[in-house]
């Protein structure tokens, strides 16, 4: 009969229980680089591309050119103070929010200790 793989010398192990052996593969040229990033870039560019996507281009462009002052001369005066506080004050709250507390920054071994330490004795108050 044949042997069992474990009764086998390490010289004869099938090649796929083999260790596997890393491969240096040389370091691209600027070249090859730079086509790689620039492949990289078609690639993005190709999946964004979808007809959705090219018909809103297309509509915000047309948009665009019909309120311009050549054709229809739309103007307008708006106040910066509603696009300002519109802006800010989300960003505030999601900055504070954002912002970690000394106390989070404690482990928890940590925070139990500081919470036990600050709690009353029952000694003390039954000495009045």
């Amino acid at each position: 009969m044949g042997a069992m793989y474990g009764d086998e010398p390490a010289t004869q192990r099938p090649e796929a229980l083999e260790e596997p052996r890393l491969v240096e593969e040389p370091d691209p040229t600027f070249l090859e680089d730079i086509a790689g990033h620039w492949r990289t870039f078609g690639q993005g560019f190709q999946f964004a591309m979808t007809r959705h996507a090219i018909f809103m281009i297309f509509i915000t462009c047309l948009c665009t050119f019909l309120c311009s002052k050549g054709i229809l001369d739309f103007s307008f005066d708006i106040s910066m103070g509603i696009v300002a506080f519109g802006t800010v004050l989300p960003l505030v709250f999601s900055v504070q929010v954002g912002r970690p507390t000394p106390s989070s920054l404690l482990p928890p071994q940590k925070k139990l200790s500081i919470l036990l330490s600050h709690q009353p004795s029952s000694s003390s108050s039954s000495s009045s």
